[in-house]
């Protein structure tokens, strides 16, 4: 089934506001995500349609949980008319998965408060395989109001097998103070099938040694694809410019990503040993502004 989802004030001539007493029509949408999620069945492919201009706050840890299985929450509109969810009150404050198979795309998610940890959160043994998230964009709201974070993976081995990240954006803003680290997925487990593609993160103010794009500490990420991302960060020194990672039994690819920095001696895109295979990566290697990319690791 689909369900409709709008707390917008514009309404068309028969549409009434929403609420989650409403049936959840196009006409007589819900007012709230969580009040939609308690209407859907799992695994039945429910789709949650939700309107330009609708607007919600998280303002806790757990503040929304996508907790049925096989459901997509689909956004409308574009730019700033995209549903967007603000997260707010506290750094904890967080939409949790804790379902196999779900997708969220075309939403807009805003940071109004500093460091906030994450915006979606897999936590510790809690299995949500096969999360999407697909063409959204995630803001920082100022110089002191901030995502550390876009997507956090517990400890846990594999809960996040399939976890696919396409076509997004995280815009940061140039902060007053940066955290101590500051990466797109924050992966804390080991994962299979990780499928990472066609994302852009941009962040003005330089963040050394710290991935851009992934996080992986010494965890195997197995049969990977990570591929046409491209990142900005002033770096000057990189153990690992798109991806961190400790590990040497990674398995997968590694191709035409383009990376810049502003490191001039090592230049890493990920650190060596990883067992990746690379194709066309392209990042800085000289240090210096206003310089094209160049091939790296270089063919050998």
């Amino acid at each position: 089934k689909t369900f409709w989802l709008s707390n917008a004030t514009t309404l068309s001539d028969r549409q009434i506001g929403g609420s989650d007493t409403n049936p959840g029509t196009f006409d007589q949408p819900f007012s709230t995500l969580t009040g939609a999620l308690t209407k859907v069945t799992a695994n039945r492919g429910d789709i949650i349609m939700v309107k330009p201009g609708h607007a919600e706050t998280v303002s806790a840890a757990a503040g929304i949980i996508l907790s049925k299985a096989g459901v997509a929450v689909i956004g409308l509109g574009q730019g700033s008319t995209r549903p967007t969810f603000t997260l707010d009150t506290a750094d904890t404050a967080t939409i949790t998965v804790t379902a196999n198979n779900v997708t969220v795309s075309n939403l807009l998610f805003k940071a109004n408060f500093l460091n906030i940890a994450t915006v979606f959160s897999i936590a510790n043994a809690q299995v949500a395989t096969d999360f999407t998230v697909d063409n959204c964009e995630f803001r920082d709201g100022s110089v002191v109001l901030n995502f550390v974070s876009c997507v956090q993976v517990g400890t846990t081995a594999n809960i996040a097998d399939g976890l696919t990240l396409t076509n997004n954006k995280w815009y940061g803003q140039v902060l007053t103070t940066v955290p101590a680290a500051q990466t797109f997925v924050v992966i804390a487990s080991i994962t299979d099938r990780l499928l990472v593609t066609g994302n852009t993160v941009i962040h003005g103010k330089l963040l050394d040694n710290t991935a851009v794009l992934i996080a992986a500490g010494a965890n195997n990420l197995t049969n990977a694809y990570i591929a046409h991302n491209h990142t900005f960060r002033p770096d000057t020194a990189t153990t690992g410019a798109l991806i961190t990672s400790s590990s040497t039994a990674c398995s997968g690819m590694v191709e035409f990503n383009t990376v810049h920095h502003l490191d001039n001696t090592a230049g890493l895109i990920i650190p060596t040993g990883t067992k990746f295979g690379f194709a066309e990566n392209y990042s800085m290697v000289t240090g210096a502004a206003d310089k094209s990319c160049l091939i790296n690791p270089v063919a050998v």
